[in-house]
């Protein structure tokens, strides 16, 4: 991984967390202490952190941080993931797509015929309209981050609905691999999406597991989900080779 890339992957963290840890950015990236240090040194002479005992914060100027999900470059574990989640869908099915890359990349792989979509992503409604794939955006308040719309309205139109399947991405995996999310919004809308799809799909590369967060998926929910990835998690054996990803199945209702 470039220091380009490097440096991409940083700003996403600071965007999500006020604060990271050295250990964490060594695991995220994949690099050693080392590395981490020389690139935090160069990120805060670029204004992109500030550096702190153990690892960086974010700085003030939060548009640093602005995502950037584009349709263009969907390749490595986003590609693997979302070829993957996109053979799970069969004709004519109803389906739930959230925001985020992998979600994105899973839209631009969808080959099922006369399928319906429901997303609260606008990079999602895009994909999908280009492909002339029937597609029903949620409202909502406009969140510049994900480029989605949330908020009460979106959960209580969303709760109204019941799909074959929900597709999610996802801030993290605990150590149970319990998905976390990384604001109320994003937790509130994965679990009406649980609740009302009879499968659900958690979307995650190698880099989200073994995290933590504030918000967590109830137990009584998670055991109902399965993931995919790009990548066999270390120390964990329930995952099943499929295509170039990983799915783990749990199971089901």
């Amino acid at each position: 991984m470039t220091y380009e890339l490097r440096k991409e992957k940083v700003k996403e963290l600071l965007a999500e967390n006020e604060v990271v840890s050295k250990r964490q950015l060594e695991e995220t990236l994949g690099v050693s202490p080392s590395t981490v240090q020389r690139d935090l040194i160069s990120m805060e002479k670029e204004g992109i952190l500030a550096r702190l005992w153990g690892g960086a914060r974010r700085v003030k100027d939060k548009s640093i941080y602005k995502r950037k999900v584009e349709e263009g470059n969907i390749s490595g574990p986003l590609k693997v993931i979302g070829e993957l989640a996109a053979s799970k869908v069969r004709d004519g099915e109803l389906i739930f797509l959230g925001p985020g890359k992998t979600t994105l990349a899973m839209a631009e792989n969808i080959t099922a015929k006369n399928i319906t979509v429901i997303t609260n992503g606008i990079p999602q409604l895009e994909a999908l309209s280009r492909r002339n794939i029937n597609v029903f955006l949620l409202c909502g308040f406009f969140k510049e981050y994900s480029r989605s719309v949330v908020g009460r309205q979106t959960t209580k139109m969303l709760e109204s609905y019941r799909f074959d399947k929900a597709f999610l991405g996802v801030h993290g995996f605990g150590a149970d691999l319990v998905p976390l999310s990384g604001d109320e919004y994003e937790y509130d809308i994965k679990n009406i999406c649980i609740r009302n799809a009879r499968e659900t799909y958690v979307l995650g590369d190698h880099s989200k597991f073994n995290r933590t967060a504030m918000y967590a998926t109830p137990e009584e929910l998670s055991v109902y989900l399965n993931i995919i990835t790009d990548r066999q998690p270390e120390g964990i054996g329930k995952f099943v080779q499929e295509k170039q990803g990983y799915i783990w199945r749990r199971k089901g209702k």
